[in-house]
């Protein structure tokens, strides 16, 4: 695999799981990629990668081999690319696409690019048939006073019916390593098949990256944590700065 030329295909097989690409997809959809620089000195792409943070991804070329780096906590703990490299390997992949095509100077070649381009940009945007929403219930208490108190946040997910997710950090473990969640007779996610819409998944790219971080980190003062049953939150996460 070389820059020359990135094929969707290839991004697949670099991606560390399906899942992983199709998140990557997403992101791409979304213009989360911004700021990419090409440094002739280096031979290497620069980008910026916005999700629930922003991150800096390179890719380069090394002995015929692409070779990546990204400052997300997935990049260190699974092999293969993270979404935000998928993410920007797509872009690249656009920008040489668009660069090797001759010039559309008739009026209807135009009309007939842009109709092409809006349905690939739409199979990004709408990878699956199947579509699930995320509700968040936020309990405070009325009366914070200690460090140690606690909001609790509860989490429903499905599409007509709504089912409460008794095991937090276990869903936030099977939805990040691309496992199959049932959660009743109405809510089977099948990853590949099924998605959650884009508010919700934003806030499960979030919620991923918490997760990840948290296991990562041996920090102490990290604001919010996910516990086995629910996910809560210190006084000072629940208090403007």
């Amino acid at each position: 695999m070389t820059l020359e030329y990135i094929t969707r295909e290839m991004i697949r097989q670099m991606a560390s799981s399906e899942t992983v690409f199709y998140r990557g997809m997403r992101y791409y959809a979304a213009h989360a990629v911004s700021k990419m620089t090409w440094n002739e000195t280096v031979m290497q792409y620069r980008a910026i990668v916005t999700g629930g943070s922003r991150y800096v991804v390179t890719i380069g070329e090394e002995d015929g081999e692409i070779h990546y780096t990204c400052n997300c906590p997935a990049h260190v703990k699974y092999s293969g690319a993270c979404k935000h490299v998928v993410a920007a390997l797509l872009f690249i992949s656009d920008y040489q696409k668009r660069k090797t095509q001759e010039p559309l100077e008739a009026p209807e070649e135009k009309t007939a690019f842009q109709i092409v381009d809006y349905f690939r940009k739409r199979e990004y945007r709408q990878l699956t048939p199947s579509f699930f929403h995320l509700d968040v219930k936020l309990q405070i208490p009325r009366f914070m006073k200690e460090q140690e108190d606690r909001a609790y946040v509860s989490l429903f997910a499905g599409q007509g019916k709504m089912y409460k997710i008794s095991n937090t950090k276990k869903f936030i473990q099977d939805y990040s390593s691309g496992q199959t969640i049932r959660l009743g007779k109405e809510f089977c996610f099948i990853p590949g098949e099924c998605a959650f819409d884009e508010e919700s998944g934003e806030l499960l790219d979030y919620m991923t990256e918490i997760y990840e971080s948290s296991r990562l980190s041996e920090k102490r003062h990290i604001p919010v944590f996910l516990g086995n049953r629910i996910l809560f939150c210190q006084k000072k996460c629940c208090t403007n700065s």
